[in-house]
């Protein structure tokens, strides 16, 4: 003899309301979130800056990025790079990265001058900030 298992709507709600508290939805502390500031394409002029931003960041957070060379011309280009004012995680030569360690709230930018001799310098930029 088959026997049906009946269930109502009520019963099928109450067992969706269990699962979804046994399986963790709700509200949580995930931590500091990474968020991108800039993503972008530049050209600078020999001896100048670009000056990227500014971007504003609260008290505590953490900004890094990343400068892919794209040379045009006579082999890599010959960039320093910072985050400023301050002169945060200054790095010198072709592609860069850096990092700063926490900072107090305020507007930064990401500048970039371009050291070569005869072409200009051409990258790809990206900026995050993670608070």
């Amino acid at each position: 003899m088959k026997r049906a298992l009946r269930i109502s709507g009520l019963g099928v709600l109450w067992g969706a309301f269990v699962f979804a508290g046994g399986a963790g939805c709700g509200t949580s502390d995930s931590g500091p979130q990474t968020y991108v500031l800039d993503r972008d394409s530049n050209q600078v002029a020999v001896g100048a800056l670009a000056a990227i931003g500014p971007f504003s960041v609260p008290s505590g957070a953490i900004i890094d990025y990343t400068i892919i060379d794209r040379p045009v011309g006579i082999g890599a280009d010959s960039m320093t790079s910072s985050i400023d004012p301050g002169g945060y995680a200054m790095r010198s030569g072709s592609s860069l990265s850096g990092s700063t360690g926490p900072l107090p709230a305020g507007y930064y930018y990401l500048d970039v001058s371009c050291e070569n001799l005869i072409d200009d310098c051409y990258f790809d930029d990206e900026v995050r900030a993670t608070y």
